[in-house]
Formats: structure tokens, C-alpha cells, sequence
């Protein structure tokens, strides 16, 4: 089911939308992607469950061979009643989808978690998903932190287990992101196959085309994050360039293209918060091209331009606001927190903040340190060293320089520089807004993740000018030959200015990793534990990573990673922030609420400060479980046998 299932359903679903859209193969892809997605967000927030969604998905893929049959049967003496099929669905784009599904899978074979990230909350939202069958922000999800988080790519990821026969692997999610992500591709890998004639060129092109996409999204400085983590950032920038191009390219003045805007614009307002971001700059743009349309006399009445942009209407304003009154109205009603709530009142407290007049002290270093960073900070490595400033502005000028070639559209490609420019100064203000008023006291300062943050926009810039670029090559009907030599160019560049290390990252996961040895300890606590157990793990000099996988492996059972008391380590300290100096009484007082506690790691500070709770001092080890009892108010810890 693994390969087979994923398989399946994307074929047969893509034809439906296919069959009713009358775009082609790659065109729908994403879109058919996107709207499963939507389709079950809105089931889980209609009927508190993904499974009404879930059938619906099923029968819009069954649909495709009865839509088929149908067609066949009543336009059987009609050459056209098969074009849809023939020439939209049977295409070298489908056979080039099939063998990088494949390619996929092999590739992410074996693959498993690295990061701690991914075992502090993105694999728990997928295993919450799965167990509650819902989002993973309701009350009985386990999930310890970031359930305010907008839960889109995640939902794929779902879909992905359960096609897979409905058990949880990490390598499932690293197929689905992955899938997700060169499903991006195929809109242009159809536009090349559509404008030339030969198949075997059609297809040598068409591959050579995902894999300089591939490239791009393996480009710092989230690139390495694409094969080794199930972070969404590299996900996340390229939907942002999708959106984009869509705003540039698609006809909003007919009910599919406003369709496929306004799926895409709800999708990534679902995907992170910064969608409200892309949604804002699609915003802009097809504002831009409908006053630049009526300007042309591109619409021949003014009943036409008003029908246009009712359309943009729809497709920018319909789906995104019930995509963002609808989650934010769903996290609020189960009083979750939301650490990227802000408000117009705060954005007026920025000049004082910037002037030292207003606000607290860890605002002001945060404002400052993302100043600095955004000016100097290197954001990628090689072959020469870039802050993000510096990379933008030379890419602005690179783009600049091809205004004064003749061959240049340089009407688009002067839209396109301003857009590009105007979009990484609002985008850094953004990101600055934020660290200075929703990072908090400790990540604002420290930047937190400012290298992943900020090149997001990076990849959206990348992957925007890739489409950018191969628009105006189809437009200009260069040949196969040449075609075919400019891709192995671009191809070469991006590799030259690929990282190694990147390079190396990138090898599949063809062979079963070794077993982590917090899945080995967690296995163990795991067998001892009934349905309900909680269990406190204590890490002594550790950074919290092994506490957090532990917690991951035994999930849904609760454990002291939970998001408020990240108390893994005992004693004085001011190096980690979930560090607690605290007296027998007070570590007394942090146990009493679990069932079990583990001793993950124990230094001599924790056995000669804690050691009268234990009713056998020479219990005290390394790899111990113990059983937290209540006796005369008191506590007392009594090791247990681990299962083996």
C-alpha cells in the first residue's frame, strides 16, 4: 500500500480534475493536491472528524473512470470526446509524474527523523491526526506545542498514511512533502510538452526540468532542510512562488482560473502564518494586471471589467477568508494560544522601538540583531558568502541587466524585478515585526531559525524566475536543440553554486538507518505503561533533544515535554532555559502529577540532592523507570522492571 495506494489515488483523482478543469496533467496536479487538502480541513471543521472528507476524495478519484466510460459510450462517433483524455490526461507528463513517484519512493525509502523539531511537534501533529482522526489543536491531542500552527501541509502528510494503508511511517511523510513539492513542476514540464512535437525530446526536456526544480529547492539556505527534515519552510517558499506566477500568468477572468487562484491563496494561508503574507502580494499583482487590462482595452465593455474582477474577488477574497476567519475562529474557540497574534496597534509601537523610546529591552536587541543580520549575516555560503541584503539586491541587479537586452520582454521583466525587490523589503519587515513583538524574550534577541525564516523568501524568489524564465523561452519557439542546451546550462549553474555539503545530503535512503537509542529506551518504557500513563523523564546535561524524541516514541502517553514546564534538567545552571535549580520539595511537587518517572541520564547533583525520594538509593541509575507513589503526602519512587 505503501507504493501503490499514494499512486493510485493521485492518477485517478488528477484525471477527475482533469476531465471537469480541461487543463492538462501537470496543470492540475498541484490544484488536485491543494484542493484534497481543503477538502478535508473543511470536513475536519464542518463534522469535527476527516473522514466524510476522506470518502469524498475517494469517490471524486472513483469518478474518473465512470466519467471516462460515460464519454466513451455517448461520444463514441466524435473524434473530439476523447481530446480531454488524449490530449490532457494520456500525456508524457503523466508518464513523467509516474517514474518520479517512483524515483520518490525509492528515494525516501528508509528515511526517518533527524531534528529535533520533528520530534517536538511535527511528526506528533501527524500521529495526533491519525489517533484522534481530527486536528491536532483539540483538547484531548497530546501534541505539546505550536496547536495554533495552520495544519495544510500537514493534512497532505495525513492523506499520504492513510492511502498508505492507514498506519504512521516518517518515511510517508517525506514521500507526501516531497511529491508535494516537484507537483510544482509539472504545470511547466506540461507547457514544454505541449509546445513540441517529438515525444523522446518532450520527455528528455520534461525530466531535465524537474530536476533543475529539484536543484532549486535543495539551494541554501533551506535547501538541506528539503531531503533531511519534514520541515515545511522549503514547501512553504515554493507555494509562495506558485501563488505568485498564478497571479501573473492565469486567466482570473473565468471561473476555472479564479478557481485554481483562489484554491492556491487559501492553501498557503493554511500553510503557515506568513501566507497572509503571499496573500497580500497576489493581492497586489491582480489588482495591478486588472487596472493594467481595462487600461489596454483588454476588456471590450465595461460590464466585462467589471465581471473581472468580481472574479479576482472570488478568487482572492472568498476562499483565503474563510481559510483565515475559519482557522483563527477554530483555535480561538478552543482557547489555544497563539504566539503570532499581533494587532495595528503594536506596528505604530515600531518607531518608538526603533528610536530606544518604546518598549522592553529585549525588543530593542531584537529589532537591532535583526537589522545587523539582514545586512551582514550570510544566509548563504557559496560560492561566496551573502547576507540576505546582499543576495536580493544582487539579484535585483542581475535581473536589471536584462532590461537592456533586445530579446527581453521588458514591459514582464520589469513588473517582475519590481515585484521581486518591493516583495524581500516588505517580507524582511515582516520578519522583523514579528521577532520584535512574537518571538519572546529569549528566541526574539537570539533570532531563532532567521536563516530558515528569511530564505524562504529566497526559494520563492529562485522558483519564481525559473517560471519566469521558461515562460519566455516557449514564447520565443526555441528548438528542441536549443531548448535542451539552455536547461543543461542552467543545470550546470545550479549545481556549481550548490553547497557540497548539500550535494551530500542528498543521497537516498535506500537502506534501513540504525535504530536510535532514545527508540530503544522509549520501547522499553513503552511496554511497561498502560493505556493513560504519564511518565516524567530527567536528563541531566543534556539539551532537551533526547527528552523530546522519548516523549515522541511513546506517544500519546504524557510526559514533563509539554510545552509549559520544560523542566528536563535539575540544578544550577543558566545555560538552557528548561533548566530548574529547585530544592526536594519543589522537584516533588513537578512529579506528583505523573504516573512514572525515568532517568534518562543522572549526574552526581541529582543523586546526592534527590536521593531521600527513592526507597532504594542504590536504585538510582541511568536507563531506570521508577513508579512516583503517594504515601503519608509524601512521595516516594520505587523502580520497576523495564519490559525488554
Amino acid at each position: 500500500m505503501g507504493l501503490i495506494g499514494p499512486l493510485v489515488f493521485l492518477v485517478l483523482a488528477n484525471g477527475t480534475s482533469v476531465a471537469l478543469s480541461r487543463r492538462d496533467f501537470g496543470h492540475c496536479l498541484p490544484i488536485t493536491l491543494m484542493g484534497g487538502g481543503l477538502v478535508l480541513y473543511s470536513s475536519a471543521l464542518v463534522f469535527g472528524n476527516f473522514e466524510p472528507g476522506f470518502c469524498f476524495l475517494l469517490l471524486w478519484a472513483a469518478s474518473f473512470p465512470v466519467i471516462y466510460t460515460v464519454k466513451l459510450v455517448h461520444f463514441r462517433n466524435d473524434h473530439q470526446s476523447s481530446f480531454w483524455l488524449n490530449q490532457r490526461f494520456c500525456t508524457p507528463g503523466l508518464l513523467i509524474f509516474v517514474t518520479t513517484y517512483v524515483g520518490v519512493y525509492l528515494y525516501d525509502l528508509n528515511r526517518s527523523f533527524t531534528n529535533w523539531d520533528e520530534f517536538s511537534h511535527w511528526g506528533v501533529m501527524i500521529k495526533e491526526m491519525l489517533r484522534l482522526n481530527t486536528f491536532y489543536s483539540v483538547d484531548s491531542s497530546v501534541l505539546a506545542v505550536h496547536k495554533d500552527y495552520p495544519p495544510a501541509i500537514q493534512i497532505i502528510e495525513w492523506l499520504w498514511c492513510r492511502l498508505s494503508g492507514g498506519c504512521y511511517e516518517e518515511a510517508y511523510l517525506y514521500r507526501a512533502l516531497h511529491i508535494f513539492i516537484l507537483s510544482f513542476a509539472f504545470p511547466v514540464v506540461d507547457t514544454i510538452i505541449r509546445h513540441r512535437s517529438k515525444l523522446q525530446w518532450r520527455i528528455i526536456v520534461g525530466f531535465m526540468a524537474v530536476v533543475l526544480f529539484f536543484i532549486l529547492c535543495l539551494s541554501e539556505p533551506t535547501g538541506s532542510q528539503y531531503f533531511t527534515t519534514v520541515y515545511i519552510d522549503p514547501a512553504f517558499g515554493v507555494l509562495g512562488a506558485w501563488c505568485i506566477f498564478l497571479a501573473l500568468k492565469e486567466d482570473y477572468r473565468h471561473g476555472v482560473g479564479a478557481t485554481f487562484i483562489g484554491i492556491s491563496i487559501a492553501f498557503i494561508v493554511l500553510s503557515k502564518q506568513m501566507g497572509i503574507f503571499f496573500w497580500g502580494l497576489v493581492v497586489l499583482v491582480l489588482i495591478a494586471r486588472w487596472s493594467m487590462h481595462v487600461k489596454k482595452g483588454v476588456y471590450s465593455t465595461r460590464r466585462k471589467a467589471v465581471q473581472g474582477f468580481i472574479f479576482i474577488s472570488i478568487g482572492v477574497g472568498v476562499f483565503p477568508v474563510f481559510a483565515y476567519v475559519s482557522w483563527n475562529s477554530y483555535i480561538q474557540a478552543l482557547a489555544v494560544e497563539s504566539q503570532f497574534h499581533v494587532s495595528l496597534s503594536q506596528l505604530f509601537q515600531m518607531p518608538g522601538i526603533a528610536a530606544g523610546s518604546g518598549g522592553e529591552t529585549w525588543q530593542h536587541l531584537a529589532m537591532s540583531n535583526f537589522i545587523s543580520a539582514v545586512l551582514s549575516t550570510p544566509i548563504v555560503s557559496h560560492p561566496i558568502q551573502l547576507s540576505y541584503f546582499q543576495l536580493m539586491t544582487l539579484i535585483t541587479l542581475g535581473l536589471l541587466l536584462l532590461l537592456m537586452s533586445k530579446k527581453a520582454d521588458r514591459r514582464r521583466l520589469l513588473f517582475l524585478v519590481i515585484l521581486i525587490a518591493s516583495g524581500s523589503i516588505l517580507y524582511a519587515f515582516v520578519m522583523m515585526f514579528l521577532y520584535t513583538f512574537s518571538f519572546g524574550s529569549y528566541e526574539g534577541p537570539s533570532l531563532a531559525s532567521y536563516s530558515r525564516y528569511m530564505g524562504t523568501y529566497v526559494i520563492t524568489t529562485y522558483v519564481l524566475i525559473y517560471y519566469s524564465v521558461l515562460t519566455w523561452l516557449f514564447k520565443r519557439s526555441c528548438s528542441q536543440a536549443k531548448l535542451a542546451y539552455v536547461f543543461m546550462c542552467a543545470l550546470l549553474a545550479a549545481v556549481v553554486v550548490l553547497p557540497p555539503d548539500s550535494l551530500l545530503r542528498a543521497k537516498p535512503a535506500l537502506f534501513a538507518q540504525d535504530v536510535r537509542a532514545t527508540q530503544l529506551e522509549a520501547n522499553k518504557i513503552a511496554g511497561s505503561l498502560d493505556s493513560g500513563d504519564s511518565v516524567f523523564v530527567v536528563s541531566q546535561n543534556n539539551t532537551g533533544d533526547a527528552v523530546w524524541e522519548i516523549a515522541y516514541y511513546i506517544n500519546p502517553h504524557l510526559t514533563n515535554a509539554d510545552g509549559i514546564n520544560y523542566n528536563f534538567c535539575f540544578g544550577p545552571s543558566d545555560e538552557w532555559y528548561w533548566n530548574v535549580d529547585t530544592d526536594i520539595e519543589g522537584f516533588s511537587v513537578r512529579i506528583a502529577g505523573y504516573d512514572y518517572m525515568y532517568l534518562h541520564n543522572v549526574d552526581t547533583y541529582f543523586i546526592e540532592t534527590y536521593h531521600a525520594l527513592f526507597d532504594d538509593v542504590s536504585s538510582i541509575r541511568k536507563g531506570a523507570l521508577y513508579e512516583v507513589k503517594h504515601e503519608k503526602s509524601s512521595i516516594v519512587l520505587h523502580e520497576i522492571a523495564c519490559s525488554s
